[in-house]
């Protein structure tokens, strides 16, 4: 998934069975990428407007439950254009 953001914070849960690992990389404001593996079964939470990309990086489908803390209305994916 190309770079983006979230309005809101996001709880996201990498499925334990039958899944990928995932690659979260955020990007800060200097530029830099902080890049972290989740594997099956393992959670994180991604904060508001922090922007990163995603990427599948086991030999399989990588199948994530997100849970967003938001309000009615308020969009859940802002992608940036490079």
């Amino acid at each position: 998934m190309p770079l983006h953001t979230h309005s809101a914070p996001m709880m996201v849960y990498v499925q334990d069975v039958r899944s990928g690992s995932l690659l979260n990389t955020r990007v800060p404001p200097d530029g830099t990428e902080i890049k972290t593996i989740f594997k099956p079964g393992e959670a994180f939470v991604e904060g508001a407007n922090e922007p990163h990309y995603v990427d599948n990086v086991g030999k399989e489908p990588t199948i994530v439950w997100v849970t967003v803390a938001s309000v009615e209305g308020m969009p859940t994916t802002e992608f940036i254009n490079e």
